[in-house]
């Protein structure tokens, strides 16, 4: 990179440490070497430019003297099957929650592929040191008053996740420093915080949170009904409904943004996979405990051994056998023992996509 950047004049810089990590890189370009007004950042893993007039496209909303940055569409190239689906989970925020965010102009800073007004950066201080930066930024101009807003467009292409246990500590990345955030940024200026803010705050501190721990109970619930409540005609449909609605939801909504019903059908297992991996984070930021990682997603697929496979899986083992324990205690019924089969098997999702996927 060192010599190329000599080859075609551009300045190269290098620290000699790593305080900070991302975000102390980035901060002593900007205090120390920027002279521009706008500037951009890239990942390593955005690596393919598909359409060259990002510049051009996001310039113009800077008319706006109060807009902060202006984030584009984020997504990464097609894989496999469980790659597209696991591809797909994340893209909701990008597909979803950012249009939504945009109206009001609050949409979020994603990390890299925005285009950001350098004066208002050095305002408030550059990147805040966090294990997302890019939020922890957003949520500091949105409380000092400037807009974000988000741009739906693909320019350029990121590496795909290729394994799932990659997949899972980005996961817990982003659940463990949200739920800090909550701790940290948005509870002490709760009163500060524009109204209109807080349902768009909400969404972006709990909405994995709710997805993961509405499942929990959900599944939960089920043998719940079946031990205490006698069964009839009206149950067992009210069961069925309450088990397979949610599901064919997520095979619609997959079937909308990717065009696969397959693809939303492993998006829904992949959630359900991962709950106790949000749970778990958002429970350690709570506690404060230090987290076990601040690695940046890797890329490519690594074979887990079994050890390390039941080590990360352990609590789902239990919840799948606890989820079971009703098989004993309820009178024969065909139709309940498919729900808490199915109901159960959902957390050796956990395991079975380690074993298989990496």
């Amino acid at each position: 990179m060192e010599e190329f950047c000599k080859k075609n004049n551009i300045l190269y810089i290098k620290r000699k440490g790593r305080e900070g990590f991302k975000a102390g890189n980035v901060n002593n370009f900007l205090f120390n070497y920027c002279k521009e007004e706008y500037l951009m950042l890239f990942d390593k893993d955005d690596f393919k430019l598909v359409n060259p007039n990002i510049i051009l496209d996001t310039l113009p909303f800077f008319k706006d003297k109060e807009v902060a940055y202006v984030q584009t569409k984020k997504t990464t190239t097609k894989g496999s099957l469980f790659e597209n689906a696991m591809k797909e989970t994340n893209a909701l925020f990008y597909n979803l929650v950012q249009p939504i965010n945009d109206k009001t102009e609050t949409a979020l800073f994603g990390g890299s592929l925005a285009l950001m007004r350098v004066d208002i950066l050095k305002k408030l201080g550059g990147m805040q040191k966090s294990l997302i930066e890019d939020v922890a930024y957003s949520f500091k101009s949105l409380f000092s008053g400037f807009k974000g807003r988000y741009l739906n467009k693909n320019y350029v292409l990121s590496n795909k996740i290729e394994s799932f246990s990659e997949f899972q500590k980005q996961h817990y990345r982003y659940n463990f420093a949200n739920t800090k955030l909550l701790f940290d940024s948005y509870i002490p200026n709760i009163f500060k915080i524009p109204f209109s803010l807080h349902y768009h705050l909400s969404l972006q501190f709990f909405g994995l949170h709710f997805l993961s721990l509405s499942q929990v109970i959900a599944c939960t619930l089920l043998p719940i009904f079946m031990i205490y409540l006698m069964p009839s005609i009206y149950l067992s449909t009210a069961l069925v409904l309450f088990v397979f609605l949610f599901p064919i939801s997520i095979l619609l909504v997959g079937k909308e943004y990717s065009g696969s019903f397959k693809i939303g059908f492993i998006a829904y297992l992949v959630n359900h996979s991962l709950a106790f991996t949000r749970m778990s984070a958002a429970a350690k930021a709570v506690l404060r405990v230090k987290p076990t990682t601040y690695k940046i997603t890797g890329i490519g697929k690594k074979t887990l051994p079994l050890k390390r496979v039941i080590q990360g899986s352990l609590v789902e083992f239990i919840f799948f056998i606890l989820l079971l324990i009703p098989l004993f205690l309820i009178p024969f019924n065909p139709i309940y023992i498919a729900l808490l089969v199915w109901n159960a098997s959902l957390f050796l999702t956990t395991p079975v996509f380690l074993i298989l996927f990496g």
